[in-house]
């Protein structure tokens, strides 16, 4: 489930734990609509509280559609997703193979804890 969508002074934090469903992971991009979307730098989805990913492979060809045209909004984005579960580090490679063959626009970074996506972002600065 969705644990957590905030948005922060440069970017957006998504969190996720327990079983987390497709439809949950669609719902983030309600977030692409928002005015400030346009001007953030950076996304982390953390995923390292997450026991499963309950999404097919069809649907993470279609959230990679999703973020591909997002992109096309905001192409300065760095993508972070906080991983530390294997079979969830597999989807999400699935997602970012995807989203790369879409010539999405944003960086995309798969790292094991929050503290390295924070250091990752301080770069922004």
């Amino acid at each position: 489930m969705i644990k957590k969508n905030a948005w922060e002074e440069n970017g957006l934090y998504l969190e996720y734990e327990g079983n987390v469903t497709s439809e949950e992971m669609f719902q983030s991009n309600q977030n692409y609509v928002e005015d400030r979307f346009n001007d953030i730098k950076y996304i982390i989805v953390n995923l390292s509280l997450a026991t499963s990913v309950e999404i097919t492979p069809s649907d993470l060809v279609m959230k990679a559609a999703h973020s591909n045209t997002a992109s096309m909004f905001n192409s300065n984005i760095t993508l972070i997703f906080v991983v530390t579960n294997e079979d969830i580090k597999k989807d999400v490679q699935f997602y970012k193979e995807n989203a790369k063959n879409g010539k999405i626009g944003w960086s995309i970074l798969i790292v094991e804890s929050v503290e390295k996506a924070r250091e990752v972002i301080s770069y922004f600065d």
